[in-house]
């Protein structure tokens, strides 16, 4: 079996029963997505509201920042590999249908979701990444019979479409089949496609005139290239197979390799701007940087699945999707909370936890004395938007309301084992 086979027949066709629990104390946390099927792609439309996909007719919705996942009702037998949003509720999603004819399939929704239809359905293909600049013009790349690049246009929502065919052109001369992987848009002119040659090489397209035309602008041998990502019009970052990471900061006019420290094949790559990225990929691989790639960190994932996807929704807020259902969260960039200088309980800021603290509690809610310490950002160490009484969330759920109150009594009157602090701003020294 050649490389690139082997890489897709891994990538899309093994699924594993999860095996790990909630993280604490790390940068990563782990959100309840009720599924253990491969989830491939995901899409926030703000901070706290986001779609994912997967395969067996997988599509999760959440407007909690992912604390409750919803599952919406999608077409049956259908594989989703990728998802964009139009607008807060026009999404589009592409995939695959699971039984004969194998038909390559787009599908929309323009109430966030409650309704999907299929708009698209072609025979002999597949689409690997979509791209909507709006809820009419749009993009898809993905190829042709089993190896053969290709990108999809649209100016009336999938209506109608033009279809360009393409094959890369290696070092000595010679058109390669190949297969695309990624693709990222700098702007609505300048894009990049991400693929692997069919025998094991990697290469990357380019267009400027918004997909019409592309060409090969880049190759390296025996690396597969399964992820492109433009955080700024003039700087690409490409990854793939054995931890290869390369950048351009010119437009893809010249390319340069980046070490990233690892082995591990990265599957996808995002930046929230052009200093910070993620790159995830396999057996639960996460590296950052912060400084444009330069230097790469390995972060303490939790998982030991493959990760396929990940987003940036700013410096510290991203999330990350795989195979057995994984979808994490950090909303420290990756890295372990810095924690706060409290007691947990000591509401009042005496030193010690007991029922006076909750009288004060109640006080604070009708309107009395705030509680002693603000954990939240930006004055405070803590992620959570300041206040944050981080002394008074006895419940682990990192914000402070009633609900703290009840859990409080129940633990003094011995019903609850101990109290809980929240994991993402845990009380200085505990890890």
């Amino acid at each position: 079996m050649n490389i690139l086979i082997g890489a897709i027949l891994s990538a899309g066709m093994i699924i594993f029963i999860p095996t790990a629990a909630p993280l604490a104390q790390q940068g990563w946390h782990r959100q309840v997505s009720g599924t253990s099927h491969t989830l491939n792609s995901l899409k926030f439309t703000e901070l706290t509201t986001g779609t994912v996909v997967g395969d067996s007719n997988i599509i999760l919705h959440t407007t909690d920042s992912g604390e409750t996942w919803v599952a919406q009702t999608t077409v049956p037998f259908l594989s989703l590999k990728d998802i964009c949003s139009a607008g807060p509720d026009t999404l589009f999603a592409i995939g695959m249908m699971s039984v004969d004819p194998f038909y390559a399939t787009i599908i929309r929704t323009n109430d966030g979701g409650n309704a999907w239809a299929v708009i698209y359905q072609e025979m002999m293909a597949s689409f690997t990444r979509i791209r909507m600049c709006s809820a009419m013009k749009g993009f898809i790349s993905g190829n042709s019979g089993f190896f053969g690049t290709r990108v999809l246009r649209t100016c009336d929502g999938w209506g109608t479409l033009e279809v360009t065919n393409f094959e890369f052109l290696d070092p000595e001369g010679h058109y390669d089949e190949s297969i695309s992987f990624d693709r990222a848009f700098s702007d609505s002119m300048l894009g990049f496609i991400a693929a692997g040659i069919w025998d094991g090489d990697g290469a990357v397209g380019r267009c400027d005139d918004g997909g019409i035309t592309w060409s090969t602008n880049f190759w390296c041998d025996d690396v597969l290239l399964f992820a492109v990502d433009c955080p700024s019009h003039d700087t690409i970052f490409v990854a793939g197979m054995s931890g290869a990471i390369y950048r351009s900061t010119d437009q893809g006019e010249s390319w340069e390799s980046l070490w990233s420290g690892i082995d591990d094949t990265l599957y996808a790559i995002s930046f929230a701007n052009n200093l910070v990225g993620l790159a995830v990929g396999e057996a639960g691989t996460i590296i950052s940087t912060t400084d444009a790639g330069l230097n790469w960190s390995r972060q303490e994932s939790g998982a030991s699945r493959s990760l396929r996807r990940v987003q940036m929704l700013s410096p510290d807020v991203a999330y990350v999707v795989g195979d057995s259902g994984t979808i994490l969260y950090t909303n420290t960039g990756g890295r372990p909370p810095l924690g706060c200088e409290y007691t947990v309980g000591d509401i009042n800021g005496d030193g010690s936890s007991n029922g006076i603290d909750i009288l004060y509690g109640i006080s604070f809610f009708k309107g009395g004395a705030v509680p002693a310490v603000d954990c939240g950002a930006p004055d405070g160490p803590c992620p959570q938007l300041s206040p944050f009484y981080a002394p008074g969330d006895v419940n682990g759920g990192c914000r402070f309301n009633g609900i703290d109150l009840t859990c409080y009594v129940a633990y003094l009157k011995g019903l609850q084992p101990r109290l809980r602090w929240c994991a993402d701003c845990p009380p200085t020294g505990v890890r």
